[in-house]
């Protein structure tokens, strides 16, 4: 009887969004306390205890279209080590669900959105934490051998570059530390997402860490129709070696993106013109637009000893459109983009 009252109990706590909290991974190491709506209430290294009271941590979702955001809140369950976070954000139609699972001294989180409209959505997912103040400084590769910048209130932080029209982090990873603790965010290379992470200061002097995913979700996707994730790592540093040390734990992290897969080393270089003095000076590799390298630059490569190394990028296949096409049906004169240009559907 007195198991059916805890479980009857538990059941009214699930319904009104008011279940405990729960502690994911090692509170001496880097954890993160999420309430049970799905609030992260704390994040912790070292058993330092690092956000700001009063201070919404958690995820938002902005509709790129409508311009409508909401935070997110559902069901915060605990499966294992791990922790399961759903629900829906029934202002956007969409539907969510977060894992986060500890790995070592990081907690790995899975995210993923579906849409209930059966329509083709752009939106953007951010994970915020905001950190108490401090001396924080931001990580970056920009400025002089420390790898860092002193962070002040009211200014904003970011290593950004410009593809595509997204705002994309150059670097993998970011991170913000001070005298005792260093803490941030991290993904794989493997992974094919934008991802732009910055850190701003309000007046107060609260640093609040972003993570902002930018996704599209079709229904032409047959293997997963509305639907997107993205996966990222949350991690602690050493603080003493600075961002320095955030590069260290990326090693551990993502060992994977540093093995040995060829045996032929070399340097790589692009835009090359005197190819045995390239070969000369140990570089290995011509790297080269796919579109922009003749077969005689190729064969002078291979002459030389070097391997050529081709890239694409996505946004360098451009769709030709007829003169005109463009005002006629931005202007509503004729019908617009989707009724006249044939989709190229792959069964992804």
């Amino acid at each position: 009887m007195k198991m059916f009252r805890n479980l009857l109990a538990l059941a009214a706590l699930f319904a009104a969004g008011a279940l405990p909290a729960a502690i994911v991974g090692d509170p001496a190491v880097q954890a993160i306390v999420i309430d049970g709506d799905g609030t992260v209430r704390d994040w912790k290294a070292g058993r330092r205890s690092l956000l700001q009271p009063g201070t919404f941590s958690g995820f938002e979702i902005v509709d790129e279209v409508s311009g409508k955001r909401a935070r997110l809140t559902g069901h915060a369950v605990p499966d294992g080590e791990a922790l399961v976070f759903s629900g829906r954000a029934a202002e956007l139609e969409l539907d969510f669900t977060a894992r986060f699972t500890p790995r070592g001294g990081a907690i790995d989180l899975y995210f993923e959105i579906s849409d209930t409209t059966g329509g083709d959505r752009a939106v953007t997912v951010t994970l915020i934490m905001a950190l108490k103040p401090s001396q924080w400084h931001f990580g970056n590769t920009w400025g002089d051998r420390s790898w860092s910048e002193e962070c002040h209130p009211g200014r904003g932080y970011a290593q950004f570059d410009g593809i595509a029209g997204h705002r994309q982090s150059q670097i993998p990873l970011t991170g913000v530390f001070d005298d005792m603790t260093g803490v941030g965010y991290a993904h794989s290379m493997k992974t094919p997402r934008f991802f732009s992470y910055h850190y701003n200061l309000d007046n107060d002097g609260v640093g609040r860490l972003h993570a902002d995913v930018p996704l599209g979700l079709a229904q032409e996707t047959a293997r997963f129709p509305g639907k997107a994730w993205f996966e990222l790592s949350l991690y602690a540093f050493d603080a003493e070696s600075g961002f320095r040390g955030a590069l260290a734990e990326y090693y551990k992290l993502f060992p994977e993106c540093f093995e040995h897969r060829s045996n032929y080393e070399g340097s790589w270089a692009l835009w090359i013109n005197d190819f045995e003095s390239a070969a000369a000076c140990g570089v290995g590799y011509h790297q080269c637009e796919y579109e922009y390298i003749s077969a005689a630059a190729m064969t002078a490569t291979q002459a030389a000893g070097m391997m050529v190394s081709q890239y694409s990028e996505p946004w360098g296949y451009w769709m030709p459109l007829p003169k005109g096409w463009g005002k006629e049906h931005l202007s509503g004169e004729k019908p617009g983009f989707e009724l006249n240009v044939p989709l190229v559907t792959r069964d992804y």
